[in-house]
């Protein structure tokens, strides 16, 4: 009599513990999709947001650099310049100083044009789960058997995975022609500072 009365407690330690086992994975779960949606919110939005703001910044000084340099090729090659009343001396007929500041030029030019196109270029954001969230709903009712799997959560956290993914690879691509920017607005201004020394 005794051991019929321990059967059923064994079973109620072992429903018990699967109770808790699937409580902790679902709790595990949900820290991981928290942590998820905020790596995809960094991803999509922050790091997007920052690359753009980057991107019009060296659109700007592009244009200004060009500006400027227009206006001082302009100003030397006038018979009454700011740089004749300085003092310097540049012989604007040498091949040197034609080649730097028709380089200096068509860099700051190039920069431009990489930043609208890198502007243009923008691709749409991915959406956190490519299920829907009615199929996640149904996915989520169907979990709650004995068979606890947590599928809608697992769905959900493999959809998040591929976007953040596809974020970065668009964010990679990006800060890469950032980069070419940056360095052809320095050659640019280089290029510009060299010809003073012709």
């Amino acid at each position: 009599m005794a051991q019929e009365q321990n059967v059923p407690q064994q079973c109620d330690t072992t429903d018990a513990q699967r109770i808790a086992y699937n409580a902790k994975y679902c709790a595990s779960l949900e820290s991981i999709v928290r942590s998820a949606m905020d790596d995809y919110n960094h991803t999509t939005y922050t790091l997007k947001s920052f690359q753009h703001s980057t991107i019009k910044t060296y659109l700007w000084i592009s244009t200004v650099v060009f500006a400027a340099e227009l206006a001082f090729y302009a100003d030397v090659s006038g018979s009454n310049t700011l740089i004749s009343f300085i003092g310097m001396e540049i012989n604007i007929q040498s091949k040197i100083f034609k080649a730097l500041s028709s380089l200096s030029l068509m860099l700051s030019m190039a920069v431009f044009i990489l930043g609208v196109d890198t502007m243009r270029g923008r691709n749409s954001t991915s959406s956190p789960t490519s299920h829907g969230w009615l199929a996640l709903s149904n996915m989520a009712y169907a979990d709650c058997d004995e068979d606890y799997r947590d599928n809608y959560r697992i769905a959900l956290i493999q959809d998040i995975s591929n976007a953040i993914t596809s974020h970065l690879k668009e964010s990679n691509s990006r800060g890469k022609k950032l980069r070419c920017m940056s360095w052809g607005i320095l050659a640019s201004v280089g290029c510009a500072i060299l010809t003073l020394l012709c």
